[in-house]
């Protein structure tokens, strides 16, 4: 039977379970099993499942059944997991009251992790009243049962959702989809991020869906708000004729706007380096011009300096180039 439980957030980027001070918990003999069940989870977005050897406090290894699932942030991006682990004694089936107690345990963790979460039939229908639902949205169960939950979804973006659980359905990948969800503090549609993984029966049949639904307007508005700036900027730039410059590390390449190249008598084009740079650099001005380059790259000091452009017709034209590292 199940003897014991203990909830857990493992270091999800080495994909395997750690212990104290990072030490390797798994027997050796499952490690490659659970690193394997860790990679599958997090590729497919299911649930981690796995029934495996675990090494306790006393050292002695014994079994457990651990089941977890990844957490993600507003941009996909995965930032740990929730989950439990059970105790199990090989010579006996499992407690299904234990069982459930497990179940209902890794569910609040989920909760505790996420701005809603929800549970539906394969088809989508809320068959139970859904509590971070309600919180979120204001919909009462009375309304959001059944299908009533997509009246909370923008319009617009309703056949987005119902399109993403055709696609589901049809490759037996996990649910994703990115709409507008109507958020009852705010009192206006908030863009969220709902995920979700098939429950299958021993038919590998979907029979239930579990999912998570996060708030992901703040990230919406910063992205909107930076593309409006860098259009903005690159309209001042544009209008004020400034010839911009970008250096990757290590120094090689440099990323030049197109006024930039027209300053150096380069078309739009043309690709640039650190040598090309030097040789169009008027020769009584290239040492302090390699010079200004390593004080800032060494030093941190600003960079900034004139100089003359020679073209290959001899054209003589000056410049002041103004920069800093980061």
């Amino acid at each position: 039977m199940i003897s014991q439980g203990n909830t857990f957030s493992p270091q999800i980027k080495n994909q395997v379970l750690k212990g104290p001070h990072g030490a390797q918990i798994a027997h050796p003999d499952d490690a490659a099993e659970v690193a394997n069940a860790w990679r599958y989870s997090i590729n497919s977005g299911k649930d981690f499942a796995i029934e495996h050897r675990v090494k306790f406090y006393d050292g002695i290894y014994q079994p457990v059944l651990s089941r977890a699932k990844a957490v993600t942030d507003g941009s996909g991006d995965i930032r740990g997991c929730v989950g439990v682990n059970l105790s199990a004694d090989t010579q006996a089936g499992a407690s299904d009251a234990l069982r459930l107690k497990a179940e209902a345990r890794y569910r609040a963790l989920v909760a505790a992790a996420s701005a809603i979460v929800y549970e539906c039939g394969a088809d989508g229908q809320f068959m139970t009243p859904q509590p971070s639902w309600q919180r979120y949205t204001g919909q009462p169960w009375e309304e959001h049962h059944g299908f009533g939950w997509s009246e909370m979804i923008h319009p617009e973006d309703r056949a987005i959702a119902q399109a993403a659980l055709s696609e589901s359905l049809s490759t037996d990948l996990p649910y994703q989809a990115d709409v507008r969800l109507w958020c009852a503090e705010a009192n206006e549609y908030h863009h969220c991020r709902i995920s979700a993984a098939g429950t299958k029966d021993e038919q590998g049949q979907v029979y239930e869906w579990v999912g998570m639904i996060a708030d992901i307007e703040e990230t919406v508005r910063h992205a909107e708000k930076l593309h409006e700036d860098q259009h903005r900027l690159g309209l001042s730039i544009k209008a004020a004729e400034i010839g911009t410059f970008h250096c990757p590390m290590p120094l090689n390449d440099i990323v030049w706007n197109d006024r930039c190249k027209e300053h150096f008598w380069l078309g739009p084009q043309e690709q640039i380096n650190f040598e090309r740079f030097y040789a169009i650099i008027h020769p009584e001005d290239r040492q302090r011009a390699r010079d200004a380059v390593t004080a800032a790259v060494s030093g941190g000091v600003a960079y900034d300096i004139e100089y003359r452009t020679v073209s290959r017709e001899g054209e003589i034209r000056w410049l002041r180039a103004k920069g800093s590292t980061f």
